[in-house]
């Protein structure tokens, strides 16, 4: 049994009262309040679990959450096996008023497109409980939050895109994709390259790219490298031609005949709008 983690008592009440990262439990462990706990309990499942919610049994699989309210009767254990959970005690009133605001169902299985980012960022709140560095509140209170706003986010994306399961699975790989096309601007990235990060063909990667991202992968980073442009020319005293080697364009025709098609103006006046000004008591 991993060792228990509460919040040792402060002026105000924390937001996590009690914490349990990757716990462990046999085919006979059952957790049942038919009266509540008086605070929220959340929960996020690693195998697969029978569970009381608001509208009856469910049977939970591996990744799927379930929040239950102050006053909601708490029943759940393994289905058939034992019984693998993060979860945590909340204060009724914060967390309350959280989950609301991100319009976050209570009582109810959840079940997000992904839910790799919950068990890291609970471990960062239990080491928060356990080893109270100043400021120790606030963060969990942030990470709290963090961890509800990318919940909601995935609920709101599953509702807003009809997509099929295996779109969704896709989507994933597809943002991690993006993120490294993204974060390596000054490569010379062809579709190719970047359909390979996606493990698929160039032609059926572009259709995809499109249907997620509303561009097209080339024109996704040509957005991407004059979004860098803008901020070098209004940011610092580069030229014209360093900002646009800087921002992975290869040639400079090139990149001030775009850039005054997408952003209106050249990128020499655009570079002259914020004039340097001297630091205050210099000439």
């Amino acid at each position: 049994m991993k060792k228990l983690i509460k919040s040792p008592s402060e002026t105000e009440a924390p937001l996590i009262e009690m914490i349990g990262v990757g716990y462990q439990h046999d085919s006979k462990f059952v957790i049942s309040r038919p009266n509540g706990l008086g605070s929220y309990l959340f929960l996020h499942f690693l195998t697969h679990v029978k569970a009381l919610t608001r509208k009856g049994a469910v049977v939970a699989s591996p990744g799927d959450c379930l929040i239950y309210g102050q006053k909601d009767p708490q029943l759940y254990h393994g289905n058939g096996s034992g019984l693998g959970n993060d979860w945590f005690h909340a204060d009724p009133v914060k967390f309350g008023r959280l989950v609301e605001q991100l319009d976050i169902p209570v009582g109810m299985l959840i079940k997000p497109g992904r839910s790799d980012f919950i068990a890291p960022l609970m471990t960062e709140i239990s080491h928060e409980l356990l080893h109270r560095r100043p400021f120790s509140s606030r963060m969990i209170y942030l990470l709290t939050e963090k961890l509800l706003l990318e919940l909601a986010r995935q609920l709101k994306e599953k509702s807003d895109i009809s997509f099929t399961p295996r779109k969704l699975e896709l989507i994933s790989k597809f943002r991690e994709a993006r993120f490294k096309i993204h974060g390596d601007i000054q490569k010379r990235w062809t579709v190719s390259e970047m359909a390979r990060l996606a493990y698929m063909s160039p032609s059926r990667f572009t259709v995809l790219y499109k249907e997620f991202f509303k561009v097209s992968p080339i024109d996704d980073l040509i957005n991407v490298r004059l979004e860098r442009a803008k901020w070098l020319l209004s940011n610092s005293h580069l030229s014209v031609s360093d900002a646009c080697f800087q921002s992975g364009f290869e040639n400079i025709y090139y990149f001030s005949r775009i850039f005054k098609r997408r952003v209106g103006i050249p990128p020499s006046k655009y570079s002259g709008r914020i004039a340097a000004k001297p630091i205050s008591g210099q000439s």
